[in-house]
C-alpha cells in the first residue's frame, strides 16, 4: 500500500490522487483475482489516455494532475485492471501502447 492510501474494507481501497481537486480520490476495489479501478476526475477526455501530461482547465494543479496521472497509469496499465474514469463515455481494460495508453473492451 502507498503512504496515505486507505483500506476501508476487504478489496475497497481509498487512493489519493492531487491535482485536480483538494482530496481527489480514486477508488480501487478487487476480488476473486478482478480488479476495478473508478478514477472519478483523473482523466476528463480520452486525450489524456494519450497524452497523460495534458491536463484540464479545471485542475487546481496542473502539473501535480499530470504527474498523478501519469502514476496512476503506469501502475494500473497491463495489470488486468478494469478502468473506470467519470468523464468517459465507456471503460475498459487498461492497457499501454507505446508511451500512451488504452482502454481496451473486453
Amino acid at each position: 500500500m502507498e503512504p496515505g492510501e486507505v483500506t476501508i474494507d476487504d478489496g475497497v481501497r481509498l487512493v489519493p490522487a492531487p491535482g485536480h481537486t483538494p482530496g481527489h480520490l480514486i477508488v480501487e476495489v478487487s476480488g476473486d483475482g478482478r480488479r476495478v479501478l473508478l478514477a472519478g476526475d483523473l482523466i476528463h477526455h480520452p486525450l489524456q489516455l494519450r497524452r497523460p501530461d495534458v491536463s484540464a482547465a479545471m485542475c487546481v494543479d496542473p502539473s501535480a494532475s499530470a504527474a498523478t496521472r501519469r502514476e496512476v497509469l503506469d501502475r494500473y496499465a497491463d495489470s488486468g485492471t478494469h478502468f473506470f474514469a467519470s468523464h468517459l463515455p465507456e471503460g475498459g481494460v487498461l492497457r499501454r501502447d507505446g508511451a500512451a495508453f488504452l482502454l481496451e473492451q473486453g
